[in-house]
């Protein structure tokens, strides 16, 4: 084994990830206090963690921006290099989770002892089984009133749909959270401060270590066959098991304890370098080459020194001073240089290798999600998912002789951050910015008046619509313009055909015997997608497949502006005879209210055109689950705080789009 494989087979590139409020930050700031990257503990509410460290994240106590820190841990001897990403857990700022797992090779999922599983714990994991990476359970919170350790066991099978293998139970003091069991190992010990003293054995700590065997038995062949011989399971056997079936995601560790105590913390990284993939673990695309160089773009910073591009390489190497091939969009670049992120210090490098995650100083024209490979070598990886936006807002600057600068201040702001997007009023010709929600737009905002000094002016926030057909269409047309001298010549024949919700728009060609040269097709998809930016209503029109089945060219008037014009007219042609939908998003809304003031809430989601899906109850706490129309929800934690005297809490992710009137 070489040296470089040896340093891989102990690397961990790990994600901290959860609903808001469940302790992702405080689990980071601990695991860097016990590894030593920090030696004070950040704490969220006082504004010094070490991964939170803009003024927005600062002012509000949350995490918006994704931030990277490389550390180490020793286990059994070893020492393991940790890179740890925190991440949002405010639904507003997905794309932040969206990105991180693509890149991550194993994740650390944060629910609350108290709470379960929320909705946005349920957004994450499906967002981590999207890229396929593994997860390990952290209940934190346990030393809270209300914590209820098997209650969220239960969670997780009812609203993930998976098993869960609790390689920890807790231990109590009447009602105080004091001590863990270690399943696997069978020792029991109690917090005592910061330190950790063995503790007698309860006696059912057998009875759940052979649970956690029948558990692992539904999953892992090994382990079946033992049990079914009635044969004692050894610990490592176990260990190596519980590894196996979490790296194939057929079931997830769960550990349990309080970051903001420091209970469990030591558990937890050994469960991380037991338990989540090595980089040499996760299987490589067949198309990207082992020997050569292949790098996702996941993330595009622009701060005082210019842009700084994160990566992370998947084979080959990345070195300073070299040329790389951007496969997206086929154009060379230079690395200027190369870092390593500690939240926002950086730490200059001479090279990436295969596994490491890190940034490039000096790229000009890469974006967020885009390939770079050897110029010998293109090939595409996969990409991101990128969410739609849902709310818009017009904006425009005190003084008119400022709007240029505004535009490039939101032109380098969507370009590191790809849920937000740019547009024009059709009615004022005012710029538009839309995004996930009313705190990314205010964040965003604050960080565009912060950063240029402008005085900015907006109108109140608006639902961003969609459009759609409603039924599918074959369309020929014909861009034919002569005003003497060479003219303009393009026939395009175009099937239409709607989408399922979600899908976005997809384009294919499907011409043959070259009845249209392929340079142009570029050109019919640039100008078909320039139509869709507004339907019938003005709205964007999505969830359509674009097909070009045929077309005929002139041979001295066909150019490519003149197939970017028919794209575009056939489109709009295409709208008024097919006719399109307006669509508005429809939100999951989570109430948590105390049971005393369950009616008066449902009255009000009721009149805001919502309905209820779901009542439980959690102690004295009601939650009610109930999909609500966006457009209702302005406001609503103001509304319910005074509904609930300040005690109910809300979240909301985007459900679906369902079709309405057309907005008044």
């Amino acid at each position: 084994m070489t040296l470089h494989q040896e340093n891989i087979r102990k690397l961990r590139n790990i994600g901290i990830a959860a609903h808001i409020d469940a302790g992702k930050t405080t689990t980071t700031e601990r695991i860097l206090f016990l590894t030593g990257m920090t030696h004070r503990l950040g704490n969220v509410d006082d504004g010094n963690t070490t991964t939170d460290h803009l003024p927005e994240e600062k002012a509000r106590g949350i995490t918006i921006a994704a931030a990277a820190i490389e550390t180490s841990w020793e286990r059994s001897g070893e020492t393991f290099k940790l890179n740890i990403i925190d991440t949002p857990g405010h639904v507003d700022f997905t794309i932040e989770v969206e990105r991180s797992m693509r890149v991550l090779d194993g994740a650390v999922a944060v629910l609350d002892a108290s709470q379960g599983v929320e909705p946005q714990s349920e957004t994450i994991w499906r967002q981590a089984e999207r890229y396929g990476v593994a997860r390990i359970v952290f209940i934190n919170k346990m030393d809270k009133v209300g914590a209820d350790f098997q209650r969220v066991l239960q969670d997780m099978q009812e609203k993930l749909g998976v098993l869960p293998l609790p390689v920890q139970q807790p231990l109590f003091d009447g009602t105080d959270f004091v001590g863990v069991v270690d399943v696997l190992e069978q020792q029991a010990c109690h917090f005592d401060g910061l330190q950790v003293l063995p503790a007698q054995l309860p006696e059912w700590a057998q009875d759940a270590r052979q649970s956690l065997i029948e558990a692992l038995a539904e999953v892992h062949e090994g382990i079946m066959e033992a049990y079914l011989l009635g044969l004692d399971v050894q610990t490592d056997v176990m260990r190596q098991a519980i590894r196996e079936v979490t790296l194939q995601q057929k079931a997830f560790p769960v550990l349990c304890g309080s970051a903001l105590k420091g209970k469990g913390m030591p558990m937890l990284l050994d469960a991380i370098v037991d338990f989540l993939p090595a980089p040499e673990d996760r299987v490589l695309p067949e198309n990207v080459p082992l020997d050569a160089l292949s790098a996702l773009a996941f993330k595009v910073v622009t701060d005082r020194f210019g842009k700084l591009t994160f990566v992370r390489v998947y084979s080959g190497t990345l070195k300073a001073g070299e040329h790389v091939w951007n496969a997206s969009t086929e154009t060379r670049e230079r690395i200027n240089r190369l870092v390593k992120l500690q939240a926002h210090q950086e730490i200059e490098v001479q090279a990436l290798q295969a596994g490491e995650i890190g940034a490039i100083r000096g790229l000009r024209y890469t974006l967020t999600g885009q390939t770079l490979t050897d110029e010998t070598t293109p090939h595409l990886l996969e990409t991101l998912h990128v969410p739609d936006p849902v709310i818009t807002v017009a904006l425009e600057t005190a003084h008119p002789q400022e709007q240029d600068r505004l535009s490039a201040a939101l032109l380098r702001i969507t370009q590191e951050d790809p849920t937000l997007h740019v547009g024009t009023d059709q009615n004022t010709g005012r710029l538009t910015l839309s995004g996930m929600g009313e705190l990314h737009l205010e964040v965003t905002l604050e960080r565009l008046i912060r950063e240029t000094g402008l005085e900015i002016r907006t109108t109140a926030p608006q639902v961003a619509y969609r459009e759609t057909f409603q039924q599918a269409i074959e369309l020929a047309y014909t861009h034919k313009k002569q005003t003497g001298g060479k003219g303009q010549y393009a026939h395009v024949v175009l099937h239409l055909q709607p989408l399922p919700e979600g899908s976005g728009v997809v384009f294919e060609n499907q011409t043959v015997g070259g009845s249209i040269p392929r340079m142009f097709i570029p050109a019919i998809e640039k100008g078909a997608r320039q139509a869709l930016g507004a339907g019938l209503q003005g709205f964007p029109v999505t969830d359509l497949k674009i097909t070009v089945l045929d077309g005929k060219i002139h041979s001295t008037d066909s150019n490519e502006a003149s197939f970017t014009t028919a794209g575009h007219d056939a489109l709009k042609e295409a709208m008024q005879k097919a006719q399109t939908v307006v669509m508005e998003p429809i939100m999951r809304l989570e109430i948590a209210v105390p049971v005393g003031f369950t009616g008066d809430v449902l009255s009000d989601v009721q009149a805001r055109r919502g309905v209820v899906q779901g009542l439980s109850s959690a102690g004295n706490l009601q939650r009610i689950e109930a999909l609500v129309p966006l457009s209702e929800l302005f406001q609503y934690t103001t509304r319910l705080r005074s509904l609930t005297q300040g005690r109910g809490q809300a979240s909301m992710t985007l459900g679906h789009y369902r079709a309405c009137a057309v907005p008044g």
